[in-house]
């Protein structure tokens, strides 16, 4: 009925030719009319209307209500980073891939969250188009070594008390990297990772020469390929150019975790291969409805190690731990299906759901979803053509450093970057010029009233008078 009523209120906006509609008006009018915030109905405006440009969505939209507003607005998020004029092509294939995904084939599918929706959306995106593979399309800033990289500081006033905090915001390599150098001298020095990560900033202790990052690669597809990295998603351009450089220097090592799946141990836990395998392959907590990461939820044995249930990661799924303490006291139970990857929950009362899989290795070990993979000839030319910009990029910054006009060299590189809806990741040095020399200072200007009084003025009360 919620999604009935959805469709009712926003359903037009998805259809017409109105492409002079009135945001506005058209906000106000269902704010009035339904008393809900503006964040709420923003969210409705602009999911429903990104039907517009998926017309078999659309249609399956109409027919069955099945998509709520908050998976309609990952959608709109997912498509948005194709620019306002994305590859007609493209979008079909996305139409095509959608109606699929939302189309159950069982009775009590369940449908994606939005999570799994906007992960597989991105892959499948910059699958085609890496270069619009950025967690942003525009950046504030940008380094001049194009890492992406931002630190900031900052004063934090809690009440009485004053403190002050810094935020460093970059690429997903270079995080994972910073969090596995933190958790590795937490676990040497038996203490927490807040005090592990000062005194590595603070040259109190050394860090180890080589941080292992679990991440998982196709291993038919090879270097430069996107890599997925636990608790951070997919490497976009940036980071997957910093992957192989930190594994060409030694400094990273790549785990193909498709290796993983046979793993077992004698003992009940598992090595930290199997829980970044399961954590890859589940992508949140495998309950219906539960989007929580499986990067922080609890590894559940679905046979119990004490009943004879294997330590291999096909017998361990990530559960939170409200659900897994759901599965323990034998309210629920879950098969998972060895050819889809689906889940099947049983649940006490008689009844069952189907948690569809949200992870991300399905799609790469088994050949259920093809259409997540391009030929060689599609990536060969979204890779050529990123290069290409690239290359005028640097070509236009060569002749800025020769001839250093910077109002020619920005209006050259503003074009570039609206022709390949790209942005170039290098700043241009600006060149040292003189400074001016300080302004001389001079003693304050005398007051003709009260210091001079040439005009001979009178004075009462304290406030000046003209000669009689």
């Amino acid at each position: 009925m919620i999604r009935i009523a959805e469709h009712a209120i926003f359903g037009s906006l998805a259809h017409g030719g109105d492409s002079a509609l009135d945001y506005e008006l058209t906000l106000a009018r269902i704010q009035s009319a339904t008393g809900w915030p503006k964040a709420a109905v923003d969210r409705g405006i602009f999911g429903y209307h990104r039907l517009r440009h998926l017309p078999r969505l659309r249609a399956l939209q109409d027919e069955t209500k099945r998509l709520d507003i908050p998976r309609l607005r990952a959608v709109d998020a997912a498509v948005a980073i194709l620019g306002s004029e994305p590859d007609p092509e493209l979008l079909a294939l996305i139409d095509d891939y959608l109606v699929n995904l939302f189309t159950p084939t069982r009775i009590a599918q369940e449908l994606p969250g939005q999570r799994a929706i906007t992960e597989r959306l991105h892959r499948l995106i910059t699958t085609h188009c890496p270069e619009v593979g950025f967690d942003e399309k525009k950046r504030k800033k940008r380094s001049a070594n194009a890492n992406g990289r931002e630190l900031q500081w900052f004063d934090v006033l809690l009440g009485e008390d004053g403190m002050a905090g810094l935020q460093f915001s970059g690429d997903r390599i270079s995080l994972a990297t910073i969090r596995e150098s933190v958790r590795t001298t937490a676990k040497e020095l038996k203490t927490t990772e807040a005090d592990a990560f000062f005194k590595l900033l603070a040259g109190e202790v050394a860090p180890e020469p080589t941080i292992t990052i679990n991440v998982f690669r196709p291993s038919s597809e090879g270097e430069g390929v996107s890599a997925y990295v636990p608790g951070f998603g997919w490497t976009d351009a940036t980071s997957t150019a910093i992957l192989e450089d930190l594994i060409a220097r030694g400094k990273a090592k790549e785990v193909d975790l498709s290796n993983v799946e046979k793993q077992e141990v004698p003992g009940y836990a598992p090595t930290t291969k199997m829980r970044t395998y399961a954590e890859a392959r589940d992508g949140c907590c495998v309950y219906p409805g539960c989007s929580r990461p499986a990067a922080t939820c609890q590894l559940d044995h679905r046979i119990p190690f004490d009943e004879g249930g294997p330590t291999t990661p096909s017998n361990l799924f990530t559960l939170c731990q409200t659900h897994h303490n759901l599965k323990t006291d034998r309210r629920a139970f879950y098969v998972p299906d060895p050819s889809t990857g689906d889940i099947i929950w049983l649940f006490s009362d008689g009844t069952y759901a189907i948690r569809q899989d949200a992870g991300v290795l399905r799609s790469q070990i088994t050949p259920v979803n093809p259409r997540w993979r391009s030929s060689v000839e599609q990536r060969q030319k979204a890779k050529d053509r990123a290069a290409e910009f690239l290359a005028k990029g640097h070509a236009l910054l060569d002749e800025y450093e020769t001839t250093h006009n910077l109002d020619h060299y920005l209006r050259a590189i503003d074009q570039l970057e609206r022709e390949y809806d790209m942005e170039f990741p290098f700043l241009p040095e600006l060149p040292w010029e003189e400074p001016l020399p300080e302004e001389p200072v001079e003693g304050p200007c005398p007051d003709p009233l009260y210091d001079v009084n040439p005009e001979g003025y009178t004075f009462e009360d304290g406030n000046a008078m003209l000669p009689a």
